[in-house]
């Protein structure tokens, strides 16, 4: 599930709180392994992309570490099949 994009959808400044409970729901249907974080550039036209980043690096309370880290690469790298850094 590609999830990066989510704060371009929020009509409220960062944290970006209107599109908590949705991810949430995202989060407790498919879990953090199944979440893919991207930012296509393009497509975003409210918010920077340091924005989009800083939602999952800070601005959801109900992730722990190592949802962050699955959902900020680990689970692509995991479908990839990229190495694990050394």
């Amino acid at each position: 599930m590609k999830v990066g994009n989510a704060p371009d959808r929020s009509h409220q400044p960062f944290p970006f709180e209107d599109v908590h409970a949705f991810l949430r729901g995202i989060h407790d249907a498919f879990g953090s392994r199944r979440m893919l974080w991207e930012a296509d550039i393009t497509q975003l036209t409210k918010n920077t992309y340091a924005e989009c980043l800083r939602l999952w690096q800070e601005g959801l309370p109900f992730l722990t570490a190592e949802d962050r880290d699955w959902t900020l690469g680990r689970a692509a790298a995991e479908v990839l099949n990229w190495p694990e850094p050394a």
